[in-house]
């Protein structure tokens, strides 16, 4: 009907997309690979929490496992579970491994809510997340949409993210 439709986040299927603006999800992927695998040294095994339905998380997994093949053969993926779009899924994963004491299996997420930021920033086992950045996507979203709306050609966007460990993470802390 001539609407045009931006996207912002998650991609669609079936529609002609003006505008995608979204985090570079497959490089989140990367980036938490990249951590674990070298907090482990290059051995051992792990478990992945993922959400294939949605186009964001499945390239998060995508860039993992790739990763994870390229540069760190040695680590074995025992598990991968559907958490079903439950955004809480790495903190029930902390939360276990809490419950059976078993501070020695690191868990690692993706965004910034504050009790993963809180957990992280005091030295538990949940060790690290990837920080996306919401403000600069919101805004890449609608400078496209004005662009576009000016006839001026749009391109899609990947916004960069960053790894939060207990480094970083009072300095991210304070910027958000």
């Amino acid at each position: 009907k001539g609407v045009a439709v931006g996207t912002c986040d998650i991609g669609i299927e079936g529609v002609d997309v003006a505008s995608f603006v979204s985090s570079d999800n497959y490089g989140i992927g990367e980036i938490a690979a990249d951590y674990i695998g070298t907090e482990m040294n290059g051995e051992g095994e792990i478990a992945i929490l993922t959400w294939p339905a949605a186009s964001a998380t499945a390239d998060r997994a995508k860039g993992f496992k790739d990763k994870m093949e390229e540069k760190y053969p040695n680590i074995k993926i025992v598990s991968e579970q559907d958490c079903n779009a439950d955004r809480s899924s790495s903190l029930a994963a902390y939360a276990a491994t809490q419950s059976l004491n078993r501070s020695d299996i690191n868990v690692v997420a993706v965004d910034t809510d504050g009790e993963v930021m809180e957990a992280i920033q005091n030295g538990t086992n949940l060790v690290a997340t990837v920080s996306q950045d919401p403000y600069t996507m919101g805004y890449k979203a609608l400078e496209n949409a004005v662009k576009y709306l000016d006839g001026e050609k749009v391109e899609d966007i990947a916004i960069e993210c960053e790894l939060v460990t207990a480094d970083n993470c009072a300095e991210i802390i304070e910027r958000n």
